[in-house]
């Protein structure tokens, strides 16, 4: 399976763009294979790719030495499992790149699951969790909920972590 990815030079800060696509792995014991549905952009992902470096952010999902990958709040869903405690079909909020498929090395919560990715171990656990959109009392579906849900959210848990 392949991905196709927006991706941000890392030397311009963000300022030169490309759709890059690459293979996937294949999943190992306790991956997830998850389809990108949806994702808020908002003025937050330029920051992201201008700050990419000096805040961490192309850490989150790691890409070449000279190609940041953009990260975004939105929507996927789980596509394949070879995880006994995460189904097929769940459909999880939380942070994602740009694109249209990853894998993530996770573990299941008790509202969804975790990245356990050892490139997300630095990062708080805020930005490596996926809430499971039918265990999130905050969710509700439809396109305009899940726009502002998007955006909203994240203003809120911003603010949160600033004060």
């Amino acid at each position: 399976m392949e991905t196709t990815i927006v991706e941000a030079d890392r030397a311009h800060y963000g300022a030169t763009t490309r759709l890059h696509t690459e293979r996937l792995n294949d999943l190992r014991p306790g991956d997830i294979e998850v389809e990108v549905e949806r994702y808020a952009l908002t003025s937050n992902n330029i920051s992201y790719a201008r700050a990419g470096d000096m805040l961490g952010y192309w850490d989150f999902f790691p890409g070449t030495e000279h190609w940041g990958r953009v990260p975004a709040m939105g929507w996927g869903r789980v596509v394949a499992s070879a995880n006994d405690q995460i189904e097929v079909g769940g459909r999880y909020f939380g942070w994602f790149p740009m694109a249209t498929r990853l894998i993530f090395a996770a573990s299941a919560t008790a509202t969804g699951f975790q990245d356990e990715g050892a490139h997300r171990a630095a990062h708080l656990p805020i930005y490596r969790q996926y809430t499971r959109t039918d265990l999130d009392p905050c969710y509700q579906a439809g396109h305009d909920l899940e726009d502002r849900h998007a955006v909203l959210r994240v203003l809120f848990l911003t603010g949160f972590m600033a004060d």
